[in-house]
């Protein structure tokens, strides 16, 4: 198992995550002086001003939970000159894997259109590695309830509610995972602010370090060292395994992102060229599961799962099989 807290105002349980894939996009065009011929260049900002239109309208038409967002990192070189080259990074966040690898079709279309439009050249790059949505174990989540009440701290369950995203959710979808909050007062900031940051010094925080910890340790314990328990949570990953397609190629739902690999594409004139799908593999669950700390005597995933040779050798008992990354 896998466990894990979160700061946040509040103490919760059970709320899921966004899916989530993020792209870096370059558009190239043909600089020349912006009074004295801009008719012989090719605009790369006009290509990021057209996406950005397109999906803003197209978010109209997105289904609830879809979520696309970015920024413009380079919109031009010099005023004076018709700008050569724009780069701009874009998230995409979904309920559920698949449903992020439509909604990303749909959005990619889009900055296809853009280089359509103005005759640009445009390269798509993912940015890092996608993220799938979390799912939280019931009976670990009562379990961590009951430990957090005896700390005179009281849950609110946020089951079917959706936080942002995290790559527990990665891990979530092989071995039972819960990833609760904990909280302290903010006076209402929120996570991610530079006023939630200030009263994470404060002594409400401090206290909400140690409880979560202390929550966390009693469910761990209490989950391994209950047979009935054991044997769920074992069960549980062995059959996540029996139910994975083998090949290292292999596709399936609660092991692989489906993301789209741009790494080597370019679209000339919205022409496409060289895209490829790329699928995470279960190298990647390794690589999230062996920073974790050192092996732990209880056999459960999320206690052993760590370290080169005594995570892979926890996680072959549980029967998880798994490649350590170069």
């Amino acid at each position: 198992m896998r466990l894990m807290v979160h700061a946040a105002p509040d103490d919760s349980v059970g709320a899921s995550s966004l899916a989530i894939g993020a792209w870096d996009i370059t558009y190239r065009g043909k600089p020349s002086h912006a009074a004295l011929a801009p008719w012989e260049g090719i605009n790369a900002l006009d290509a990021m001003t057209v996406v950005h239109t397109a999906v803003g309208l197209l978010r109209r038409q997105l289904p609830p939970g879809v979520v696309v967002h970015g920024i413009v990192t380079d919109g031009g070189q010099a005023v004076n000159v018709i700008p050569a080259r724009t780069r701009a990074r874009c998230e995409v966040r979904a309920l559920t894997v698949e449903q992020l690898g439509e909604a990303w079709q749909r959005v990619r279309a889009r900055f296809e259109a853009g280089a359509l439009a103005t005759g640009a050249e445009l390269e798509l790059h993912p940015h890092g590695r996608g993220f799938a949505d979390l799912r939280q174990d019931p009976d670990m989540t009562e379990a961590y309830v009951r430990a957090l009440g005896e700390l005179g701290r009281t849950a609110k369950s946020r089951h079917g509610e959706t936080m942002a995203s995290t790559d527990m959710g990665n891990v979530s979808q092989l071995i039972p995972t819960i990833h609760p909050t904990i909280g302290y007062d903010t006076e209402g900031a929120k996570q991610h602010t530079p006023e939630f940051t200030a009263y994470g010094k404060s002594p409400g925080a401090d206290r909400a370090v140690l409880d979560g910890a202390t929550a966390l340790a009693l469910t761990g314990a209490r989950l391994a060292t209950s047979q009935a328990q054991r044997s769920r949570l074992l069960d549980g990953v062995r059959r996540r395994q029996r139910s994975r397609p083998t090949g290292r190629t292999a596709r399936h739902q609660h092991e692989q992102i489906a993301l789209p690999k741009e790494s080597e594409a370019q679209v000339q004139g919205g022409v496409e060229h060289g895209f490829a799908t790329r699928r995470s593999t279960v190298r990647y669950r390794w690589s999230c599961l062996r920073r974790y700390g050192s092996p732990s005597r209880f056999p459960v995933a999320g206690l052993l799962a760590c370290g080169e040779n005594g995570g892979r050798k926890a996680i072959e008992e549980v029967g998880i099989r798994c490649e350590a990354l170069p």
